[in-house]
């Protein structure tokens, strides 16, 4: 089924943004939401029942990893798991950069699959935390590297989540990331 997208709400915005009142923002936004909507978009009781998947947290992190950690709790509960995939793994790449930076090693590597493999033969990271990274990274990969386009919705939340989650239990037993 082959579906059309048109977009004429830029021309809604006038050059000064402050000109709108709020009523006008308001449907602007309302157009825009609807211009955008996805077959993934959750609705309110799905949102809830996201947010309730999501394991309780308390961490300390670097400012854009906590940025990167916030977007990508709520494109999971909005819905958007090739998002939330594809943020966790910038958030891994991230991680294995500053790993290897704080160990100053300044090794070149041509793959995260190769930074993650030497972080734990050189035990800077253990089996566990490696498993954690590396299964972010086959996630994303499996999404990222599309050789067909096929409707992959029957296992792409439970990816994101498991991204989400991988992620988060990584980062709680690394706050200083």
């Amino acid at each position: 089924r082959d579906f059309k997208y048109w977009n004429e709400i830029p021309k809604m915005i006038p050059e000064h943004i402050s000109s709108l009142d709020d009523k006008a923002k308001e449907d602007i936004f309302k157009y825009w939401k609807k211009a955008t909507w996805t077959g993934f978009l959750q609705n309110s009781e799905q949102q809830l029942t996201n947010i309730r998947d999501i394991p309780c947290q308390k961490i300390k992190v670097k400012e854009f990893v906590m940025d990167r950690l916030k977007e990508m709790l709520h494109h999971y509960v909005a819905g958007y798991w090739p998002s939330t995939i594809f943020l966790g793994g910038m958030v891994c790449e991230f991680i294995a950069q500053i790993l290897l930076e704080n160990n100053n090693i300044n090794q070149q590597f041509n793959n995260l699959f190769n930074k993650l493999k030497y972080l734990k033969n050189h035990s800077i990271i253990d089996e566990n935390e490696y498993n954690l990274l590396n299964e972010i990274r086959d996630i994303r990969n499996k999404y990222i590297h599309l050789e067909i386009i096929d409707n992959k919705g029957t296992t792409i939340k439970e990816d994101s989540l498991k991204v989400l989650k991988n992620t988060i239990q990584f980062l709680n037993k690394n706050p200083v990331m």
